[in-house]
């Protein structure tokens, strides 16, 4: 087996993106970045290669869960609604009413596939 065919034969990855930061998620003190990284470089990755089946669950976790609303809005209007309806759904961590949990990587890592 080549090693093309075997990388196209294996499962979607899961993944965490960790840090909710502009390279991630493009998001900056409460509005999208103003630079290149308006989508967010790791999310727009990660959704894309959900797109085409190398990826399978995707999550973020950040420190600070009241963000992660405006993070999926800014997700939905700047990628999902730009790139056909792409899906930008995710799990996150921690939950949106948590204002600051530095533990909850832990979260992430136990959360099931």
């Amino acid at each position: 087996m080549s090693s093309t065919t075997a990388a196209n034969s294996l499962a979607p990855l899961n993944v965490v993106m960790v840090g909710t930061g502009e390279y991630t998620t493009g998001y900056v003190a409460g509005h999208a970045s103003r630079s290149d990284k308006t989508k967010g470089v790791v999310g727009l990755v990660m959704f894309d290669l959900r797109r085409r089946g190398k990826v399978g669950t995707i999550g973020c976790v950040g420190t600070n869960g009241t963000k992660f609303p405006a993070i999926r809005d800014l997700f939905e209007e700047n990628i999902s609604k730009v790139y056909n309806n792409v899906d930008v759904s995710m799990s996150t961590w921690p939950a949106n009413d948590v204002h600051r949990d530095v533990e909850a990587y832990k979260q992430a890592i136990d959360s099931p596939s």
